[in-house]
């Protein structure tokens, strides 16, 4: 059986300073039997790094995308990519926590995924993940404002998105057939939002051996411990 890289991806939604939270994380990660965890949002800006994360050493990033792995994977190495993107290479694969601009400028997204295409592009002979939170539906149907499709994304960043694919071969492995799964849920007094807006792009000779997982626990229930769901992928290691 070839040997098994188990990367989690989630926004922690700027929490990750409270003790708490890291506690929640911490059995999160031990339920999944997690090897590598890359995050989006961490901790606000400016504050100081959070305490570690016991049995996992740091890899670097930033309060925008940060990375984690088990002390016993002694070859994961981190380099920032810009402030939103942190690539790690770990067991032969080219792994991208990705955080795509959040505010309603979907030009910006569009180039925040231009730079990160160009790059892809430059490596793809290793096999290649990107994961994280784009702030972006890649259909219509995948982002919905009170159960009609929300105006949020448009032509410009979901264009984009699709070159990427497109253009590096890669898949959406959340996309149709397999069935939607809502990745960030909230309601107010004005309606609900449900967006599949946290992804996991993959190699597509990767994608047979690939699985994606969602666990919603992570941002409901007594477990939660942000407003994201967090992705479970598994990764078949690389031949050195």
């Amino acid at each position: 059986m070839a040997e098994r890289l188990r990367v989690a991806s989630v926004n922690l939604n700027k929490r990750m300073s409270r003790q708490a939270t890291r506690q929640k994380i911490l059995d999160w990660l031990a339920r999944h039997d997690v090897d590598l965890l890359i995050t989006q949002e961490p901790w606000v800006s400016g504050n100081p790094f959070p305490d570690g994360l016991p049995g996992y050493g740091t890899l670097g990033g930033n309060d925008l995308v940060h990375a984690w792995c088990r002390a016993s994977i002694t070859d994961a190495r981190a380099d920032l990519l810009g402030p939103t993107f942190l690539v790690v290479r770990a067991r032969g694969w080219m792994i991208v926590d990705c955080y795509l601009d959040s505010s309603n400028k979907r030009a910006i997204r569009a180039g925040q995924m231009a730079t990160m295409r160009a790059w892809l592009e430059l490596h793809g002979s290793a096999p290649l993940l990107v994961a994280g939170d784009f702030n972006l539906a890649p259909s219509l149907e995948d982002g919905l404002w009170k159960g009609a499709p929300s105006a949020w994304n448009g032509a410009v960043d979901r264009g984009e998105l699709q070159r990427l694919l497109d253009e590096t071969s890669m898949v959406d492995l959340g996309a149709p057939p397999t069935p939607r799964e809502w990745t960030f849920v909230r309601s107010n007094k004005h309606g609900v939002t449900e967006f599949r807006c946290d992804l996991a792009l993959v190699s597509r000779v990767a994608a047979g051996s690939t699985a994606l997982r969602y666990d919603h626990g992570t941002r409901s229930g007594r477990g939660a411990f942000t407003d994201h769901s967090g992705l479970v992928i598994d990764l078949e290691a690389a031949a050195p």
